[in-house]
C-alpha cells in the first residue's frame, strides 16, 4: 500500500487526461453527459469558486442537498482545492446540523434552495457560518490562477462523514485523500472493475454509499456512473427503464432495495435485461440474508457479491466473480489489510472461532473528531475494534453478528447468526431470532424465538427445529428453549429488535393476582344517577347525564378544596409525577408567531422532533407531515380518535382496570363500552369480540396498575385486530416510565403500516408538564386526516407558544426528566417492598408511579373506603370503581407527588382502615 499512497495524487491528475473523451457521468433527469475531461474542467471551476468564497486549503465546507450532478462536481472541486467536505442530508434536524457545524468547525455551507428552512433555522443561523445556495455559487466568479490539486498531498483531509454510533450525538469520521483513493483502487482491482463498468447511483450522495461507492470509486477505476434520485418504492416503476436507457451493466444494491424489487417489480423487463446485460451486482452497507440473496439471484439471474466495510475503515473484504455466487461469508480479505479476531479478554483466537474483529489498514480513518478540534482514534494494540463478531477461515472473513448480540454460554462466545441460519432453513419457520438470557450456572442460556408459517402449527415446527439443531449444531450451540412469537418487533429498516425480544423473555407477564378474586361479573360500569329535572331546566342531554364524573379528578378537586382551607393532605391520588424542571427562556421564541394559530396538525418543527424521538427511542418511523397530529392533551386525542373510529352503537372493548375516561368517552361518541374484567386472561379476549366490536383500547404501560404488556400479548392483540378488522387504540402515555427501556414495545412496532393501530401519547406525562396539556396521535394518513377535521372544529390547534417552547427546548427537557423518571420508578420499587412488608397486596405491575391496591376483605366499597380515608386520616387515594366495574375492591395509589416518608405513613393509614373494616 505504500506505493499507492505515493501515487494517489498523480493518479487523480492522470485519470481525466487518459480518459478525456470517454463518458464518466450521466444525469438521468436532464440526460446531460460529462466526459472525464469535461467533468474535470467543470469541477476545477467549482474549486476556483470555493476559493473565491474565501475557503482555503484545510478548511471544511458543509454540503446539504438531495442527489444532483452539481453535488458531485462540488465534491471534486473541493478535492481539487484542498477543502474537506462535510456532507449532511436535508432531513437532518436543525439541532443536529448545528452540532455538526460546531464540532467540525465548518467555514462555509453550500446548500440546495429547498433546504433553506433547515439552513435558515434559528439554531443554525446562530453559528454565523457563511451560507451559499448552489444557484448563488453558479453566479460566483472563479478565483484567478487556480490550479486543480496544486500542492496536494495524500494526507490532505478529504471528507468528514458523521455517522450514528452508540452515543447520543453523531460521530465525525475523518478520512484523507489516500484513504479513499487507494482503498477504491484496491477494491476495484479485487473485484475486477474497469472502464467497461457502468453503475447507477441509487444511494444518497450525502452518505458514504452515494459519495464513495457510486461516485468516487467508479471514477478512480475509470468506470462511469448514472446520477439520479435516491432509490425509493415509488421509483421502482422507472428503475429498469433508467438502467436500460443508459446501458448500466453493474449494480450496487443494498438489502432493502433488493427486497423492494422482489416485492414490487411486477414485470419481466428487468429480469430479461439483467440476465442479458448485467455483469454482476455488488451488495453492501448491511448484512445480506442468505434467503434474500438466493431469491434475488434466482429471479434476476445476477451474481451478487457481498463485501464488508465500515465508515471508519472503508472496504476490508470482498466476494468476487472468481469466487462464484452464494458464498456464506463477506469474501476474501483485501491486500494490505491485517485482521485479527479476539475473545472478550482480548486474546487472539484460532481460525474459524468467533470473536470481535479488529483491523489494521492504511485506509483507517484519521480519527473521530473531538470537541477540542483534535482527533480520537480508539485502538487496541494498534488494531481498530469494529464491534462486529465473526471469524477468519482460509483468508476469508465471515461476519456472524454484533458484539452486543453475542451470547456467552459457559464462558464460550456464541454468535446467534450461525444458529439462526440452521433454524431458518427448517420448513415451516417464517422468521427466527436467537438471543441469550441470563442463567445462574451457564452465564447465559440460548433461546430461539420463531414465527411459523400460516399453515403450520407451532408444536410441529418446534419438533423439526429441535431435530435440525440436534443434527447440525454442537451441543453448546443448541437452544435450551424454543419459543413462539406471532410477530417480531422491527425497526424502521425492518431489522428485528432483539433487545425487545430478550426483554420479553426476561420479563414475561405474571398471572393476575389470584389471591384477590373480586370480579363482579359486570362488563360495564353502572351508570351514575341522573339529576332531577328540578336541578337543571331545561334538561341536559341524556348522553351527558349518563356519564360519570372522572373519579380521579373528583377526589383531587376535594384535595384542592382542603388545601385551600389549610388542611395537610397526603396526596396519593394525583395522576402525575412532580419533576424539577428548569424554566427555560421564552424570549428567544419566534415572536410574533406565538400570538397566532399554528398549523392544525401542530407546528411542523415539533412534529419532526417527535418523529425523530420515536425513531430513536422506540424504533418506530412515521411521517411527521401526514401521520401525526399534536393535540391539546392526550385526553382530547383519545376522544377524537374514538369519534373518528366508531359508529353509533358500535362496541369498544376496554381492558380493566382502565383509565377513568375511556368508558365515559365511549359513551360520549354514542358507542357502547364493554369492560373486560381484570381477571380475564388477555389470550381469552377474543370471546368478547362481537360483530359490533370496532375498537379495543389498551393502556401500555397501564394506569392504574403499572403493568407493561408483553411482546407476546401485543402480537396476539394485533393478530386479533387483523382477523376481526378492528382498531387497537394504544394509549402509551407512560411509555418512558420503565427502568428497562427495551421492555416497552409500541403497537406501531408490530403494525408498521399503522393500518389497525392508533397510538396516543402524552407530552404532558412523559415530559412532566401535565398543566401544559399537550399530547399527540399517530396513525395512518387516512385516519389522521379524519381526526384533523374534528380537531379543526373543536380546538383548532394546541397553544402555539407551548408548541414552540417544547420544540425549542425538547432535548433539554428530556435530559432533565429522563433521570427523574428513573428515580420515580425506583421509588415505586421501594414502595412495593414496603407494601409487601405491611401486608398490602396489589395487581401485578412494576412501571409508572401507580399501584392498584387490593382492599382485601373490607366491607366497604372503594368509594366508601376513600371517603373515610380522606375524612379520618387526610390521605387521598382514588376508588377502584372508576377504573371498571370489576375493580370495586381496589384503590389506585400514586407515588409521584409525595416524599417517600409521607407515602409510607399514608400506606400505614390505608392498612389500618382495611384491617378495621374487614369482617
Amino acid at each position: 500500500m505504500a506505493s499507492d499512497n505515493e501515487n494517489c495524487i498523480s493518479r487523480l491528475r492522470a485519470i481525466p487526461v487518459k480518459n478525456e473523451s470517454r463518458v464518466f457521468a450521466i444525469d438521468s433527469v436532464s440526460k446531460r453527459q460529462w466526459s472525464f475531461g469535461a467533468w474535470h474542467t467543470e469541477a476545477t471551476t467549482y474549486g476556483a469558486k470555493l476559493r473565491r468564497l474565501g475557503l482555503k486549503r484545510g478548511d471544511r465546507v458543509c454540503v446539504i442537498s438531495e442527489n444532483a450532478p452539481e453535488v458531485g462536481l462540488l465534491y471534486f472541486g473541493a478535492l481539487y482545492a484542498g477543502v474537506s467536505v462535510v456532507p449532511m442530508h436535508p432531513t437532518t434536524s436543525p439541532d443536529e446540523l448545528a452540532f455538526v457545524l460546531s464540532q467540525a468547525k465548518v467555514k462555509g455551507i453550500v446548500f440546495a434552495a429547498e433546504c433553506a428552512p433547515l439552513v435558515k433555522s434559528e439554531v443554525v443561523q446562530k453559528t454565523r457560518i457563511p451560507v451559499t445556495t448552489f444557484e448563488e455559487l453558479a453566479a460566483v466568479a472563479p478565483a484567478e490562477g487556480f490550479t486543480a490539486l496544486e500542492n496536494a498531498s495524500p494526507d490532505d483531509e478529504l471528507l468528514v462523514v458523521f455517522t450514528s454510533g452508540t452515543t447520543s450525538q453523531p460521530k465525525g469520521v475523518v478520512h484523507r485523500v489516500s484513504d479513499l483513493v487507494d482503498n477504491a483502487r484496491s477494491f476495484g482491482s479485487s473485484i475486477g472493475l474497469g472502464p467497461e463498468n457502468r453503475f447507477v447511483n441509487l444511494l444518497a450522495m450525502t452518505y458514504l454509499g452515494g459519495y464513495y461507492n457510486l461516485l468516487l470509486l467508479p471514477y478512480v477505476n475509470e468506470g462511469s456512473t448514472v446520477l439520479g434520485p435516491v432509490f425509493s418504492a415509488g421509483a421502482i416503476s422507472t428503475f429498469w427503464q433508467t438502467v436500460i436507457t443508459h446501458e448500466v451493466n453493474t449494480l450496487w444494491l443494498v438489502p432493502s432495495i433488493m427486497s423492494m424489487l422482489l416485492r414490487l417489480d411486477r414485470g419481466t423487463v428487468g429480469e430479461e435485461y439483467a440476465r442479458k446485460s448485467i455483469r454482476f451486482s455488488l451488495c453492501g452497507t448491511a448484512p445480506l440474508p442468505l434467503d434474500l440473496r438466493e431469491r434475488f439471484e434466482k429471479r434476476y439471474g445476477i451474481g451478487l457479491y457481498e463485501n464488508y466495510a465500515l465508515s471508519e475503515t472503508l472496504f476490508l473484504s470482498v466476494n468476487t466473480p472468481k469466487d462464484g455466487p452464494a458464498r456464506a461469508d463477506t469474501g476474501r480479505i483485501m491486500p494490505g489489510i491485517d485482521i485479527r479476531v479476539v475473545d472478550r479478554q482480548g486474546h487472539v483466537v484460532k481460525d474459524e472461532v468467533d470473536g470481535e474483529i479488529q483491523i489494521k489498514t492504511a485506509s483507517l480513518m484519521r480519527g473521530y473528531l473531538a470537541a477540542d478540534g483534535g482527533f480520537n482514534l480508539p485502538l487496541e494494540d494498534g488494531y481498530f475494534p469494529t464491534g462486529d463478531i465473526g471469524h477468519v477461515k482460509a483468508g476469508r472473513l465471515a461476519i456472524t453478528g454484533r458484539k452486543k448480540d453475542l451470547i456467552i454460554r459457559g464462558g464460550v462466545n456464541i454468535s446467534p447468526a450461525s444458529i439462526e441460519e440452521v433454524i431458518a432453513a427448517v420448513p415451516g419457520v417464517q422468521e427466527v431470532a436467537v438471543v441469550g438470557v441470563p442463567h445462574a450456572l451457564m452465564g447465559e442460556e440460548i433461546v430461539a424465538v420463531i414465527a411459523t408459517a400460516a399453515n403450520e402449527t407451532f408444536d410441529a415446527v418446534r419438533l423439526r427445529v429441535a431435530e435440525a439443531c440436534s443434527k447440525k449444531l454442537s451441543r453448546l450451540k443448541q437452544p435450551s428453549t424454543i419459543a413462539e412469537l406471532l410477530e417480531f418487533p422491527k425497526t424502521t429498516s425492518g431489522k428485528t429488535q432483539k433487545a425487545k425480544i430478550r426483554a420479553w423473555l426476561m420479563h414475561g407477564t405474571k398471572p393476575a393476582d389470584s389471591a384477590d378474586p373480586m370480579a363482579s361479573g359486570l362488563t360495564t360500569p353502572a351508570p351514575a344517577a341522573k339529576p332531577s329535572a328540578a336541578v337543571l331546566s331545561p334538561a341536559p342531554s341524556s348522553v351527558v347525564t349518563d356519564i360519570s364524573e372522572a373519579m380521579s379528578i373528583k377526589y383531587n378537586n376535594r384535595v384542592y378544596d382542603l388545601k385551600e382551607k389549610g388542611v395537610d393532605v397526603t396526596v396519593l391520588s394525583l395522576g402525575e409525577a412532580f419533576f424539577d424542571i428548569p424554566l427555560f427562556k421564552f424570549d428567544d421564541l419566534p415572536f410574533p408567531a406565538l400570538y397566532h394559530y399554528s398549523h392544525s396538525r401542530g407546528t411542523p418543527g415539533l412534529r419532526k422532533r417527535l418523529a425523530e424521538y420515536f425513531l430513536s427511542e422506540y424504533g418506530v418511523e412515521f411521517d411527521p407531515a401526514k401521520e401525526i397530529i399534536i393535540t391539546a392533551g392526550s385526553k382530547i386525542a383519545i376522544y377524537m380518535a374514538l369519534l373518528a373510529a366508531v359508529e353509533p352503537g358500535d362496541e369498544v372493548l376496554i381492558h380493566e382496570p382502565a383509565w377513568v375516561s375511556y368508558f365515559e368517552q365511549v359513551k360520549l361518541v354514542h358507542a357502547k363500552p364493554v369492560g373486560i374484567p381484570y381477571d380475564q386472561e388477555l389470550f381469552d379476549f377474543e370471546k368478547f369480540i362481537t360483530p359490533r366490536t370496532k375498537v379495543l383500547v389498551i393502556n401500555n404501560p397501564n394506569n392504574p396498575r403499572g403493568r407493561v404488556y408483553s411482546l407476546a400479548e401485543l402480537t396476539h392483540l394485533h393478530q386479533l385486530a387483523v382477523k376481526h378488522n378492528l382498531f387497537i387504540l394504544a394509549d402509551e402515555a407512560y411509555s418512558d416510565f420503565l427502568l428497562e427501556a427495551d421492555r416497552f414495545v409500541s403497537m406501531a412496532n408490530l403494525d408498521r403500516a399503522k393500518s389497525h393501530t392508533i397510538v396516543v401519547n402524552s407530552i404532558s406525562k412523559n415530559f412532566g408538564i401535565s398543566g401544559w396539556r399537550l399530547g399527540y396521535l399517530i396513525s395512518n394518513p387516512a385516519f389522521v386526516n379524519q381526526v384533523l377535521k374534528i380537531n379543526q372544529h373543536i380546538v383548532t390547534c394546541p397553544a402555539t407558544i407551548l408548541e414552540f417552547y417544547i420544540e425549542k427546548h425538547f432535548s433539554e427537557i428530556i435530559a432533565t426528566t429522563t433521570p427523574q423518571m428513573r428515580k420515580v420508578v425506583e421509588l415505586r420499587r421501594r414502595v412495593a417492598n414496603e407494601m409487601a412488608r405491611i401486608g398490602l397486596t396489589t395487581l401485578d405491575g412494576d412501571s409508572t408511579f401507580y399501584f392498584f391496591v387490593s382492599l382485601g376483605k373490607t366491607k366497604l366499597t372503594s368509594e366508601q373506603f376513600c371517603d373515610r380515608l380522606l375524612d379520618e386520616s387526610n390521605v387521598c387515594v382514588v376508588p377502584g370503581i372508576g377504573y371498571g366495574a370489576s375493580c370495586d375492591k381496589f384503590v389506585r395509589v400514586s407515588v409521584g407527588s409525595e416524599p417517600e416518608e409521607r407515602i409510607y405513613k399514608g400506606l400505614a393509614q390505608m392498612k389500618r382502615l382495611i384491617d378495621e373494616t374487614s369482617a
